[in-house]
């Protein structure tokens, strides 16, 4: 991963990972490359945890959902290992699905709040404006 900017909610250029989730790998692909191009854009360092070594591990939030907890515990271990492994707790967790960045916030512990894609891009909107070249931002100023 290259350099960091210095985001508004992640003040210590700390880097940030994103998990995909099965959902989004699976059945929306395209989102992917959007995902990419947007943080490209942005000149925002990333680097997903589950598009290719990880790609079928689940964070379990079906699971949990229709009660099946034993699954879902076994589900956390692996993904809890590749976290440690990858993220060893430094850094800001972003998914582009509600169910992961949902499950995340409820059942996993991180020394950041998980975050979806959306809550970390309206967090970070004056970078998203300045390097989209967007100088009228001052109706978002006020939310």
């Amino acid at each position: 991963m290259g350099k960091v900017i210095n985001l508004i909610k992640n003040k210590n250029n700390e880097p940030v990972y994103i998990w995909l989730g099965c959902t989004t790998r699976y059945n929306f692909k395209d989102t992917i490359q959007f995902i990419k191009s947007i943080f490209d854009r942005l000149n925002i360092a990333y680097q997903i945890l589950d598009e290719t070594k990880n790609k079928y591990i689940c964070c379990a939030s079906t699971l949990w959902g229709i009660g099946l907890k034993e699954y879902a515990e076994n589900n956390r271990s692996k993904v809890e290992k590749i976290l440690k492994s990858e993220v060893n707790n430094t850094g800001q967790i972003i998914s582009p699905c509600p169910g992961c960045a949902g499950t995340f916030k409820r059942e996993y512990s991180f020394l950041t709040e998980p975050r979806h894609i959306v809550e970390f891009l309206f967090d970070n909107l004056e970078i998203v404006y300045r390097n989209l070249h967007i100088y009228n931002y001052t109706f978002w100023q006020k939310l």
